[in-house]
């Protein structure tokens, strides 16, 4: 068996085939910290919410921390900080170990594979000492960036111990796996995510280049909290940016990137040109450094996705962001990507089960051992 895991900053998602159907599972990865009290444990008693317990603190988590965070006006957090898991923090590894065994099923024995994408600033490269080597195809290999050493290593552990073998890839490349099928593997990946954003150079399958920036929606409406005034403290009296009102107020205004109506929209227009523009200049910067890519072909696909992506005129920006990188990045085929919301996921299960059936080829017969 193959498993996907999609790892973010602010949900995790698994897929998984079983029979001819697939099945996701997704749970946000937040958490709401009440302290140890009478009152509060009859509280959420009464409220049939469950919670753990964690350093004298009660920690209720995903979809329940949502809701007691807008009920209690109380801080809603993410166990990473600037993408990684923060050193010795305990409460956020019970955290995101609680929310990979929600995501995916324990299952032994552990030769089922899982390709998962994890929070992590990848940084621009083109084959260096860094990489994951991994089989795509019979006898041939496939270069796959790795993020901080550190919270890779921690959450495949955490993989692991459900019973599984992990990989881990960036999410661009899943995401070029997934949608660019009908162009033989060839194209531009571009993936928006909460905590960062990534690109992705793919050739027949392979990845030859890869940047990413350690910022996304997260960073943007950190900014707009911090610009307009947006804090909730928690029951210690610490002040954090109420992220959670801001992303209310996106969802409910539903803000234009091409005709901003005031002046919050436009506030929010200029976050988004801002990292797309860091984006695409890193791209087209680390292009220059390959040998023989200097100018892509003309008509080469590019697809994007991510929780960004979704703001009505997202498509035009892109458009004009790369008309601006001059004869480097010319007339590309530009589009959303098919299912936006499941297509890193897709493509972390094309690649788990890539890795599966090389490894049921490239395995002996028993009746050859010896």
């Amino acid at each position: 068996m193959s498993i996907a895991l999609e790892l973010g900053t602010r949900e995790f998602r698994s897929l998984r085939r079983d029979g001819h159907r697939l099945i996701g599972r997704s749970c946000p990865c937040v958490y709401v910290v009440l302290p140890e009290g009478t009152s509060e444990r009859k509280l959420l008693e009464q409220a049939r919410i469950g919670y753990s317990v964690c350093n004298g603190s009660l920690l209720v988590m995903g979809q329940p921390a949502i809701e007691l965070a807008r009920s209690l006006k109380l801080p809603c957090l993410t166990p990473f900080e600037a993408n990684r898991l923060p050193p010795g923090d305990t409460i956020a590894r019970q955290v995101v170990a609680t929310m990979i065994e929600a995501a995916i099923p324990r299952r032994v024995p552990v030769q089922f594979r899982c390709a998962l994408a994890v929070p992590g600033s990848f940084r621009a490269r083109t084959g260096s000492s860094d990489e994951v080597r991994c089989l795509s195809g019979p006898n041939r290999e496939l270069l796959v960036a790795t993020p901080s050493v550190s919270t890779a290593a921690t959450l495949a552990q955490f993989v692991r111990l459900q019973g599984y073998i992990p990989s881990v890839l960036s999410a661009s490349y899943a995401l070029g796996l997934a949608e660019l099928g009908r162009n033989r593997m060839t194209g531009i990946a571009l993936h928006f995510g909460a905590g960062e954003c990534q690109a992705s150079l793919l050739q027949q399958g392979r990845e030859l280049l890869h940047v990413g920036i350690p910022r996304g929606e997260d960073s943007l409406l950190d900014e707009w909290a911090r610009l307009r005034g947006k804090f909730v403290w928690d029951y210690q009296g610490h002040c954090y940016l109420h992220q959670l009102a801001v992303r209310e107020w996106r969802d409910r205004t539903q803000p234009s990137l091409e005709r901003p109506t005031d002046d919050d929209s436009q506030a929010w227009k200029e976050f988004v040109v801002r990292l797309v523009m860091e984006l695409v200049s890193d791209f087209s910067a680390e292009m220059v450094r390959i040998p023989d890519l200097t100018r892509l072909k003309p008509g080469m696909p590019m697809v994007f996705a991510g929780e960004l992506t979704e703001s009505a005129g997202f498509g035009s920006l892109l458009h004009q962001t790369f008309a601006a990188q001059g004869e480097l990045l010319p007339q590309l085929a530009i589009r959303p990507a098919a299912d936006p919301h499941c297509s890193v996921s897709r493509g972390l299960l094309i690649f788990a089960e890539s890795m599966a059936d090389n490894a049921a080829e490239i395995a002996r017969p028993l009746s050859r051992v010896g």
